[in-house]
């Protein structure tokens, strides 16, 4: 019977968390503290998205819904082509049962006792593959470029979440280069037409930062750690 009554209390309490959602303001997460260094005879990155997990990001993750999180970084070149970009895109879950967060990304899955262990393994977020090191001219002046989006669903969408995590490319012809930052806009509706439905997603967030210029024989010579303007 006690058991049957602290079920009814969490399902109530889910219930309670969701209608709240709808009436949250949440500022979009500022990505901070973007370095860049050389290791393992290629450029890596790190960056930080101090209030990554806050409002109504945070309420939606509690309340046992599904928030996905694309992280794309690039390094661009000041003048020419620019590097091909990889992504990253994770789904994040609470189980409320076993009090255990999950983390489902293409390659593993990860699973976390409590919220802070979360925000500790995604801040910062370190050793962020760019580009080997062979593949870069040391007279070339260079930038780093991140971008996050967070989706909050409604519900789990099954086969379709796995095909969104395994898929890197929907939306890659949209991500802006420098020369267009004015017109920086990511297409969601594209994003939600292939993979999910409009009734699906609660809101989205979109944070980007670029950093400060540098080149690769800088990196080299003093070991110098590139921050963010």
């Amino acid at each position: 019977m006690k058991h049957c009554y602290h079920n009814i209390f969490i399902s109530a309490l889910v219930l309670f968390w969701g209608m709240q959602l709808f009436g949250q303001e949440t500022a979009s997460p500022e990505i901070r503290n973007i370095h860049a260094e050389i290791r393992d005879d290629s450029v890596v990155c790190s960056f930080a998205a101090p209030q990554l997990f806050s409002g109504k990001i945070k309420q939606t993750l509690l309340s046992g819904l599904p928030v996905l999180i694309e992280r794309r970084a690039q390094l661009v070149k000041e003048a020419g082509d620019n590097s091909v970009f990889p992504v990253e895109k994770y789904r994040l879950t609470y189980d409320i049962w076993e009090d255990q967060y999950r983390v489902e990304g293409a390659s593993k899955t990860t699973v976390f006792s409590s919220l802070t262990a979360l925000e500790d393994w995604w801040n910062p977020r370190k050793n962020v593959p760019l580009t080997p090191v062979s593949q870069l001219n040391n007279g070339d002046v260079y930038k780093i470029d991140i971008f996050l989006r967070i989706i909050l669903l409604t519900r789990s969408q099954g086969e379709k979440l796995k095909n969104w995590i395994l898929n890197p490319q929907e939306t890659e012809e949209n991500f802006p280069s420098l020369e267009r930052d004015a017109g920086f806009k990511l297409n969601l509706n594209q994003l939600v037409s292939f993979f999910f439905s409009k009734s699906d997603v609660i809101e989205s967030f979109e944070a980007r930062r670029v950093s400060d210029s540098f080149t690769i024989d800088e990196l080299q010579k003093s070991g110098k750690r590139v921050k963010q303007n």
